[in-house]
């Protein structure tokens, strides 16, 4: 049985890396400087643009994959490239029709996945800025106190940002690329 596309993995160091070309300066206080001779090659002006990029080229291709449950041997769960911009764009539409952006940024509180690595390149795509939080940090205690004090510092202490402290929101159903939203005002977690 052939092996599909997603299922090659490249292992040849010269394929991952490029050759170091390195200049060093040594200075007089024993200080080092490297600098790469190498110039720098034209870059996408943003991470979202590498994401269209490849779902026009290859819209078909695996580009995020996790198991479907840590069950041993569970499914994989696959998002093409293609998949992945429509539910980018989906997201980051609903998230300028939210109001969200540099005065209303959104703290994301779960484990890596796929579903948040969608709404993280939807803010980047919609200039939202996203703060992504453990789930271990709303597990220290019953009252919340570290989550608190994560998301009071990512405030700046601004007035308008603190008024958006105490809301939630929720996205669910993202995997059928359909979004349901509640925003809830609370008084604490």
């Amino acid at each position: 049985m052939a092996a599909s596309a997603h299922n090659r993995i490249v292992r040849d160091p010269d394929m991952l890396f490029s050759k170091p070309d390195i200049a060093l300066e040594e200075r007089a206080d024993g200080s080092r400087i490297l600098r790469s001779r190498q110039p720098l090659p034209d870059y996408p002006r943003a991470v979202g643009d590498w994401l269209v990029k490849w779902a026009q080229a290859k819209p078909d291709e695996d580009f995020l994959c996790e198991r479907s449950s840590p069950e041993p041997g569970a499914p994989w769960r696959r998002q093409t490239y293609g998949q992945a911009l429509a539910d980018v764009r989906a997201i980051a539409t609903w998230m300028l029709a939210q109001g969200l952006g540099q005065e209303k940024p959104v703290a994301v509180l779960g484990d890596n996945s796929i579903d948040h690595a969608m709404i993280v390149l939807a803010g980047a795509l919609a200039g939202v800025p996203i703060s992504s939080i453990s789930v271990a940090y709303s597990l220290m205690s019953a009252d919340h106190g570290k989550l608190k004090s994560i998301i009071n510092q990512g405030q700046h202490k601004s007035r308008t940002n603190r008024r958006y402290l105490n809301q939630s929101v929720n996205v669910t159903n993202l995997r059928m690329g359909t979004l349901a939203s509640s925003i809830q005002n609370k008084d604490s977690f």
